[in-house]
């Protein structure tokens, strides 16, 4: 990018000058661009010049250098830019000059309007600067190697006082100051005439200076549209941009002197413009959008204006209102077919703005409601928001004139698309600073077409433009759902964003795609849930709403900065997450009170249920405590949240899964609520899948509960190989839920599915028989009886192998302290009897002859002896004493057995035992000694009857009442 130049340019001038004669002198070869620059340029220029024009330059550079403060000198300064000027068009030389000291020289103008006094008119500066930059342009006939000539291009404002460094710009299409200037110098200008007391206070102005200076505006007006014919629709408008906001002035005379400029602009240039605009436009209606996008305000503005009090400013804004409608009806009737209705309604409408023109009147309500239905979107857009703007309180305009604007724009058929979210920003802005009540009141009724209508891009623009929920804000939401239809409409909207976490991502119709946060709808939801009113539509909402909400909860655990920057807002110093969370509880309490809850709210009070759902620790501790108050209400309620849960829990990413299903198995237990029990139990097979433990005991908890359902437990054996994978879980209490659901479904499962899975779940059930709970032991030994008898008969051998390694265990069991238990061990093993058809091992077990079960099972395989001695060993370390001396017993009988196979599993079976001498229970460490004495005594021969026989007699002196929680004990000798 180039650099500004240098603060003094003469200095430059002189450098430049110096540095072109060293070229000159250097170079034998005329350079590539000779031929473009004059002869002039390589010597000393100014000696070239007249002794006017170089007058003129040298006093130029001196104001510029230090700029005199005399009336005189600024007037001989302005004096000497215009003449400069008209000298350019035939010097590039001199051209080249003023355009190096571009920027200082409209800084320098600028500082001369600015030192002006406001109150009175003393001098002719005002009208000499506005001539001088009329003068700032430079004629140059050019001719390009390809195209036509052009001979009236001009070196206009845009390129004199416009970018930074480069050269001067011939151009076609310019503009007046560029953007990053902001249009200071008209601006300038216009503050400078403006401001002046009225034209009627004559001992302020000089009526004839005032005059001359007003012309000298409309001069330069003139000459800067016209000074590019390819530019001059674009040139006025921005000239018309800088008008404008003057037309809002409090003072009267600037009013109608800005609305003068304007009129004069739009009569004189507007249809000069024309056909330009005509052959520039397209035939698809976008065209007038795309070169006159200032239309739209031009027309509000005047609408605003013809509502003024004083004469000159309506008169004047009426005038120039009815050439915009003539222009708008004449690019209407070019996309009209001759024959069609539309055009014999823009027939009619052309009749009704001659007879408004020829009644010379100045209340342009008629003409808009006319005119407003040929407006483009954005136009309308563009003088909505005028409209809204000039009903602030603080606004000079009409609010009566303001109001009737945007009851004519806003309507239910209005085409508003893609505009809508800049009206709806605008509201926003605005809403508190309307004050008188008819304004608000159109207003009111415009924002409630607007969201009847476009829902969506009212909600999310809201929802953008303040996601802390300010007064405005607020005030807006009670607004939208004040009416019944507008709040079905913003609560659907509410919760589409509610469901989404952390950010709802959508495209509004102006293209926006800003994801909008989660928490900003449900800080307009509180807001809403404030009036008692919206019962109804709220109702028709709450299940879902409900739901959101508790989901919400466990998500504020955790927030993004973004977020937690709305909640600072909101709450001041408060932790923004703690503040987050109570929020959201606090929505939910409201939520519940908006439809007659009040009862579940206080309860939750009474259990301290809501502190519960602040922390996490505690969260789902809360969720099930409100599911269970839920339980109390309607089962038509009840249905529409379990079926809600069940969809939220089926989609492929389900969020916060965990308190859906904690809430969904409360309401399980529900009898009234079976209907829904098939989707239920596709999704907890679903989760049963899940890597979560929580998640695993939620899900056998609600198994557990539809156990009491017989019919649904029969459609539950597609869980059981799932069910099965849960036994070995080192949480216990889901090994236990899931013992309780496969021993119900196992009981009405077909055979042939029990058979299945029978050899896979036995071998599940079998280390299960030696856990620490009570119940699983119980529950396992009773599962595997089941299994058992139902598939009696089955010749599988690895079935039947299973049977065999549950005997000794369950032998063991019958000595089992809890009563239940050792019952279920005696069932047990009178079916694993009837399944191996072993007649004298049921025989023994039915008579409670365990001492000769043991040795049945010795004598019937010997070849399981060793097996049978690595469970006994196992077992010396049971925490239960009646099992510990059983294995004792046990452990004498199968050394018997190896006595004489292997000495060193006869010395193991020692050391095990000896580990046992000092146990806490004499009657144990005793029978220890004496069993190992036994097994060490030399000399022991005879059968195995003989020496079982023996040990019988040899323990029958330390034999001792068996505990009362057993169903049988060992036999006597006798026996």
């Amino acid at each position: 990018m180039a650099e500004r130049p240098p603060s003094r340019p003469r200095v430059a001038w002189q450098e430049q000058v110096e540095e072109a004669g060293v070229l000159a002198e250097s170079s034998s070869q005329p350079q590539p661009h000779e031929g473009c620059v004059p002869q002039a340029l390589l010597m000393a220029p100014s000696l070239a010049l007249p002794r006017e024009e170089a007058e003129a330059l040298e006093h130029l550079h001196a104001f510029l250098s230090h700029r005199g403060k005399e009336e005189a000198e600024k007037l001989r300064f302005l004096a000497s830019v215009c003449t400069l000027c008209t000298a350019a068009s035939s010097n590039a030389w001199l051209r080249e000059q003023l355009w190096l000291c571009r920027l200082e020289l409209a800084e320098m103008l600028e500082v001369l309007l600015q030192e002006e006094p406001s109150d009175h008119m003393g001098s002719a500066v005002r009208q000499q600067v506005m001539l001088a930059i009329s003068a700032m342009r430079v004629k140059q006939e050019m001719e390009r190697a390809s195209g036509p000539t052009c001979q009236d291009c001009c070196l206009c404002l845009a390129s004199m006082l416009g970018a930074r460094g480069g050269s001067p710009t011939y151009c076609t299409k310019v503009h007046l100051v560029p953007e990053s200037e902001n249009n200071s110098l008209l601006h300038a200008c216009f503050c400078s005439v403006f401001s002046l007391p009225p034209r009627e206070d004559a001992q302020s102005l000089n009526a004839s200076l005032y005059s001359k200076t007003l012309d000298a505006m409309d001069s330069m007006l003139q000459v800067l549209v016209l000074s590019c014919p390819a530019s001059q629709l674009l040139e006025m408008q921005i000239i018309l941009k800088v008008l404008l906001p003057f037309t809002e002035s409090k003072q009267a005379a600037a009013r109608v002197r800005a609305v003068g400029r304007i009129a004069r602009l739009v009569s004189s240039s507007l249809l000069q413009a024309q056909h330009h605009f005509e052959e520039t436009s397209d035939s698809s209606g976008h065209g007038r959008q795309k070169h006159f996008p200032i239309l739209g305000q031009l027309v509000g503005c005047l609408t605003l204006c013809c509502a003024y009090e004083e004469q000159g400013t309506s008169d004047r804004a009426a005038a120039a209102l009815r050439h915009l409608c003539r222009f708008i009806l004449r690019e209407e009737s070019r996309e009209q077919w001759p024959a069609s209705p539309e055009h014999l309604q823009l027939q009619k409408d052309w009749e009704a703005i001659n007879a408004f023109c020829l009644s010379q009147s100045s209340d342009a309500r008629q003409l808009l409601t006319v005119v407003g239905k040929y407006l483009q979107p954005s136009e309308s857009t563009d003088v909505i928001v005028m409209a809204i703007r000039a009903m602030r309180a603080c606004s000079a305009y009409d609010t009566q004139a303001a109001a009737h604007m945007l009851d004519v724009l806003v309507t239910e058929d209005a085409c508003l698309m893609e505009h809508v979210p800049k009206i709806v920003r605008c509201i926003w802005r605005s809403v508190l600073s309307i004050t008188e009540v008819s304004a608000r009141l159109s207003l009111d009724r415009a924002l409630l077409k607007l969201t009847c209508t476009y829902p969506e891009d009212v909600v999310m623009t809201l929802l953008r433009c303040c996601p802390s929920c300010d007064s405005a804000a607020a005030a807006m939401w009670r607004l939208l759902v004040s009416k019944p239809e507008a709040a079905e409409r913003v609560l659907q909207e509410l919760l589409s964003v509610l469901e989404d976490w952390p950010l709802h991502e959508i495209f509004t119709s102006d293209g926006d795609d800003t994801d909008v946060f989660s928490l900003a709808a449900t800080r307009a939801l509180h807001e809403i849930l404030q009036q008692s009113s919206y019962l109804q539509e709220v109702e028709a909402f709450f299940h879902q709403l409900f739901l959101v909400l508790l989901f919400q909860i466990s998500f504020t655990t955790e927030l993004s900065p973004e977020e937690a920057e709305i909640w600072r807002e909101c709450q001041g110093e408060e932790s923004a997450l703690s503040s987050a969370v109570r929020f959201t509880v606090q929505t939910m309490k409201a939520l519940l009170c908006c439809v007659g809850y009040e009862a579940q709210v206080l309860l939750m009070e009474r259990k301290r249920g809501w502190d519960l759902l602040l922390s996490t620790e505690t969260l789902y501790r809360g969720v099930g405590l409100l599911a269970r108050e839920m339980r109390k209400t309607s089962s038509h309620l009840r249905a529409f949240m379990l079926q809600r849960l069940a969809e939220l829990l089926r989609r492929e990413e389900a969020l916060q899964e965990i308190p859906a299903m904690a809430f969904l198995v409360e309401l399980l237990a529900c009898g009234d609520l079976c209907g829904e029990d098939e989707d239920v139990l596709v999704v907890l097979g679903r989760y049963l899948q899940s890597r979560c433990g929580v998640m695993h005991g939620l899900v056998l908890r609600g198994l557990v509960l539809l156990c009491e359902r017989e019919e649904t437990v029969r459609r539950m054996h597609f869980l059981v190989p799932l069910l099965m994978e849960q036994l070995q879980d080192v949480d216990r209490d889901i090994g236990t839920k899931a013992l309780v659901v496969l021993s119900h479904v196992v009981h009405v499962m077909a055979r042939e599915r029990v058979a299945g899975i029978a050899l896979q779940l036995l071998e599940k059930l079998l280390p299960l028989f030696d856990d620490e709970p009570r119940h699983v032991r119980e529950l396992s030994i009773h599962l595997f009886k089941d299994v058992m008898e139902a598939v009696v008969g089955s010749r599988d051998k690895q079935v039947k192998e299973q049977v065999h390694r549950s005997l000794l265990p369950l032998v063991f069991h019958l000595h089992d302290e809890i009563l239940n238990v050792a019952q279920a061990s005696q069932e047990a093993l009178l079916g694993a009897a009837k399944f191996l058809k072993w007649e004298q091992l049921g025989h023994l077990t039915a008579a409670a002859q365990t001492w000769r079960i043991g040795e049945c099972l010795l004598a019937r395989d010997s070849r399981r002896a060793g097996e049978y001695l690595r469970h006994s060993l196992s077992c010396l370390q049971s925490p239960q004493e009646p099992l510990r001396e059983a294995a004792v017993r046990f452990t004498g009988l199968a050394g018997q057995c190896l006595r004489g196979r292997s000495k060193e599993k006869l010395e193991d079976i020692c050391k095990a035992l000896q580990g046992l001498e000092k146990d806490i229970s004499p009657s144990i460490s005793s029978l220890a000694t004496q069993t190992i004495l036994l097994l060490r005594a030399p000399g022991t021969g005879g059968t195995h009857q003989g020496l079982c026989y023996r040990l019988r007699r040899a323990w029958e002196r330390w034999h001792r009442p068996w505990g009362a929680g057993r169903v049988c004990c060992w036999s006597s000798p006798v026996s």
